[in-house]
């Protein structure tokens, strides 16, 4: 029951007459009884998963939308699930009805340490609400703004490009080793390229101040 519906997408309404046409004759409302039951049964290992995970010292969130409820004839609602991944391996789908702020500070609760997200503005301004939350954006995501920045400032995104490029090639190289032996390596060979990347960031922002407008406003 809860298989077909939740892992292979097969409604409740299939269900039945998949059983009908297989000799076995029960109730749709038997069956929407049990899916329910059996939800309300699942919810304490849902909020005992969530717990765990939100002890993690690192967590990654994200947000991505679901046709969920009737919001009027043949138009579904929009809502959200909201995944969770913590540093143990462990994810959960909390659901929310939107995309709002007010769903990130429920899901994250009381958590206290660093969130990885893909920079929307909900989770920074969570972070800044919440001197706990240390806010962190993936290196995909950063990469992809220098990448557009490459069709008119193709010299100045060369450096950044190629140091994001090593520390990938970097987590290729690892991605099968124990976690510890990963942190190790990434303290001997990553942290250095992460220091180069933003050296050259607050470079490039210099530069950009110098040949900007505002210094006129010293003369």
């Amino acid at each position: 029951l809860f298989i077909d519906k939740l892992v292979y997408h097969l409604p409740l309404y299939r269900q039945h007459l998949r059983l009908r046409a297989s000799g076995i004759n029960v109730a749709r409302s038997s069956l929407t009884a049990w899916f329910h039951r059996g939800a309300e049964l699942l919810e304490p290992i849902a909020y005992a998963n969530l717990s765990s995970i939100l002890q993690s010292d690192v967590l990654l969130m994200d947000e991505t939308s679901i046709k969920a409820g009737v919001l009027k004839p043949k138009t579904m609602k929009r809502g959200y699930y909201w995944p969770v991944l913590g540093d143990k391996d462990e994810i959960a789908f909390p659901f929310g009805a939107s995309r709002a702020t007010k769903i990130a500070r429920e899901v994250l609760g009381e958590y206290c340490g660093t969130l990885v997200t893909d920079g929307y503005r909900v989770y920074e301004k969570v972070a800044r609400e919440d001197e706990r939350i240390q806010h962190a954006q993936c290196w995909a995501h950063a990469r992809r703004a220098f990448v557009e920045a490459e069709l008119k400032e193709p010299e100045r995104v060369k450096k950044p490009l190629r140091l994001i490029g090593e520390l990938y090639e970097i987590e290729k190289v690892i991605s099968n080793l124990p976690k510890d032996q990963k942190l190790a390596i990434r303290a001997e060979r990553s942290a250095s390229l992460v220091e180069d990347f933003f050296a050259c960031l607050d470079e490039e922002l210099s530069r950009a101040i110098e040949e900007s407008d505002l210094n006129k406003w010293d003369e």
